[in-house]
């Protein structure tokens, strides 16, 4: 008799979507969901093999079992959800009053789904604004000379220059049998991440000697740099009027919050921020009763004034109070507790 499928997540610990994915909070045992790692480094998202799975090459990725065939000595049929919002809605729904999904979990199971149309209208707005800014990119970017020379003596440069090698080793050696479809994200990735190998390969060279094509990519790259941050800047002061407070909905935790805690994780994170302080807010009494002490607050304005030019930039107090109630659930110290990402 063969075992019951399990649903498999593809993930990467330090990819900020795949950090939304946190199985933790709804309680799903270490034997309910096979995780497995994909080594964005060597460009693993890219591997033929991974984009028949997720033809984007992205991550998180989950694959199910459907339901009718899981019959314990019938075949077994598969379904890709590729997309974050799916992938946290199909976590939500398998583990809930209403799910009938085998499980060996006793934790709790919290409903994060939002529980009428109105709110479920704000989670989806929400989720898609944030979603609408290239967060990722800022984790390269460069507005300065100084961040830009920085930049490429980091991590940062040994990430792209080995995602553009894997490109290559794909595109070279794997192109006579490879699909359409990863042959035309192979070319899309391939153009995208060599302007930003070449960027950050032209770093020390001065203005005055680099040719004409180096001038007008350092100067693209320092444009969109300004406009990914602006964007950000945008989003935040968004926020400020949709959240409903404490979180994105309200008191209760849902959908929503799992998207707003892995992105605004990684802008204190490429703000330089250290991990937060743990402290447990009490009932609230005050006019702004979460708020706690926590540089990151304020690395994080820095941050965006600095990369705006808007030195009237302060983070509301919605937010404030959002991350000093999330930094603070289990779920979210199993996966920073260690540092920020």
């Amino acid at each position: 008799m063969s075992p019951i499928p399990k649903a498999v997540l593809y993930y990467n610990p330090l990819s900020v979507w795949a950090s939304a994915a946190n199985s933790k909070e709804k309680g799903y045992g270490a034997d309910e969901l096979e995780l497995k790692v994909v080594n964005l480094m060597r460009g693993e998202n890219f591997s033929p093999a991974y984009i028949r799975i997720n033809p984007g090459g992205t991550v998180p990725a989950l694959v199910v079992p459907l339901a009718e065939t899981l019959a314990l000595d019938g075949p077994k049929k598969y379904r890709a959800l590729t997309d974050t919002k799916s992938v946290l809605e199909f976590l939500d729904q398998s583990r809930s009053a209403a799910s009938t999904t085998n499980t060996t979990s006793l934790a709790p199971a919290p409903a994060l789904a939002p529980a009428t149309m109105a709110l479920s209208e704000i989670s989806n707005k929400t989720i898609s604004l944030l979603h609408s800014v290239p967060i990722n990119f800022l984790s390269l970017a460069a507005s300065t000379l100084e961040d830009l020379l920085a930049h490429a003596k980091s991590p940062q440069a040994e990430f792209v220059n080995l995602r553009q090698a894997a490109l290559q080793r794909y595109m070279t050696q794997e192109g006579q049998e490879a699909s359409e479809q990863a042959k035309r994200l192979w070319g899309s990735r391939h153009t995208e991440n060599g302007f930003i190998v070449r960027v950050y390969e032209n770093s020390s060279v001065p203005v005055s000697a680099l040719n004409a094509l180096g001038k007008q990519e350092r100067e693209a790259f320092y444009k969109r740099s300004v406009e990914v941050w602006n964007s950000v800047k945008d989003i935040l002061a968004r926020l400020e009027n949709m959240l409903l407070g404490p979180y994105a909905l309200g008191d209760q935790i849902s959908l929503a919050d799992m998207h707003l805690a892995a992105w605004f994780t990684r802008l204190l994170f490429v703000s330089g921020a250290s991990n937060p302080p743990s402290s447990a807010p009490t009932t609230p009494k005050a006019a702004n009763p979460y708020e706690d002490v926590y540089s990151g607050f304020k690395q994080l304005e820095e941050t965006v004034r600095d990369r705006t030019g808007d030195d009237t930039f302060v983070l509301g107090s919605k937010i404030r109070a959002f991350f000093t109630l999330i930094k603070n659930r289990e779920s979210w110290k199993q996966v920073y507790g260690d540092e920020l990402h």
